[in-house]
């Protein structure tokens, strides 16, 4: 029995490598492409959407242009506004100081008020900190939406906005 599934994965494996980049896909009547519809062809490609070529892909790159530029606290800071308007999240960085706490991706415009609860549907990403330590939310390749604006706040609590005796003295977001 497995000698028949080798000797079949031989026989497409011996037909697929005869495709090359500019062999033909199948073509409906609508002119769409169907990837797989003859067993003599590739049935997946990387880079193909749908039957259609992806026309974008990202490459590295040293134009400045296409770079993200974070947005950093100037001062040891609980929070650090980073967009305030609709934007990309794709993520954020914190070095504590001696208090431990919770870095918090928040969609907001501003920080809520010293003390005032934080909304569990505005907190989109959180990541807990140990005194002295680092932690990162994200560095997402694709984004997450903020639809209202995206802060970043250090909190010793998850459920009230609650500063540390200690700001950090590192914070920051990047965004689009």
């Amino acid at each position: 029995m497995a000698e028949v599934a080798v000797a079949a994965f031989l026989d497409e494996f011996k037909a697929l490598r005869h495709v090359t980049k500019d062999s033909p896909l199948p073509v409906t009547s609508s002119g769409e492409t169907t990837p797989g519809a003859d067993a003599t062809r590739a049935t997946a490609v990387q880079g193909v959407t749908g039957g259609k070529p992806v026309t974008t892909i990202p490459v590295p790159s040293a134009a400045a242009s296409s770079a993200i530029k974070p947005i950093v606290a100037t001062a040891p800071a609980s929070q650090l506004v980073v967009k305030t308007g609709p934007g990309n999240f794709y993520g954020a960085t914190i070095i504590a100081g001696s208090a431990s706490g919770y870095l918090i991706a928040y969609n907001a415009t501003a920080a809520p008020s010293a003390d005032a609860s934080i909304d569990p549907a505005k907190r989109l990403h959180a990541t807990s900190v140990l005194a002295n330590g680092t932690a990162s939310l994200g560095e997402f390749a694709t984004p997450d939406l903020f639809d209202a604006g995206i802060v970043l706040l250090f909190s010793t609590s998850l459920t009230s906005f609650t500063a540390p005796s200690s700001p950090a003295p590192f914070l920051r977001g990047r965004a689009l």
